[in-house]
């Protein structure tokens, strides 16, 4: 199967696709745009999201799951930026556990989170037993105390955990997700960072 196909009746030679492929996979031809360095391809469906006709499909970013944009309201400046000021850490939570449903809807968003060369490879781990959350705080608290620079620097954590039982590490939340990748894997600490922030922004909107 070829990398792209054409409507050639909505395609009208505009070239936005082209311009836009940061590969350089497209090229001008005759019949309308066609993948010369297939190759290279980085299977990230801005060819298919930046022609303004639908002309340009492709299997692994096919043109029927693509949003269409003009369905909903665009954020103003303001609004945007009232949004992503109003971001706050969370240490206080309710005891009550989040529907594995819910949680599954924020993986489903972090997911859509930039990675470099749309390497994606982030993988995610959803926690919700408490035993399990427990032995994490308390395997990172022994991880802190076994390094003297560590303990010294988190010593009125340590402090609080041991005599007053705080949860220092996660708080008390009662759902965990990690986001992880391969060891080897060369943007891993880059796209989990970068798919954990989308998930954390969307989170308070399905509260």
């Amino acid at each position: 199967m070829d990398l792209i196909s054409v409507d050639q009746e909505k395609c009208t030679k505009c070239g936005a696709c082209i311009n836009e492929c940061p590969t350089f996979v497209l090229s001008m031809g005759k019949a309308g745009p066609e993948a010369v360095l297939p190759e290279v391809c980085l299977e990230c469906g801005h060819c298919v999201a930046i022609c303004p006709h639908e002309a340009i499909d492709y299997m692994k970013t096919p043109l029927t799951h693509q949003l269409d944009l003009t369905q909903f309201p665009r954020l103003s400046a303001d609004e945007a930026q009232c949004f992503l000021r109003s971001r706050r850490s969370i240490r206080s939570y309710l005891k009550k556990s989040v529907p594995r449903a819910e949680l599954l809807k924020l993986v489903e968003v972090a997911r859509f989170a930039p990675t470099g060369s749309n390497t994606q490879g982030v993988s995610y781990v959803i926690v919700d037993d408490r035993k399990t959350l427990d032995k994490a705080v308390e395997t990172v608290i022994e991880r802190l105390e076994s390094d003297d620079s560590l303990r010294q620097r988190f010593a009125h954590y340590l402090k609080a955990y041991h005599e007053r039982g705080v949860d220092v590490i996660l708080r008390g939340a009662p759902n965990l997700i990690l986001a992880i990748t391969d060891a080897d894997f060369l943007r891993g600490r880059e796209n989990s960072v970068f798919s954990l922030a989308y998930l954390e922004l969307y989170a308070p909107t399905i509260v």
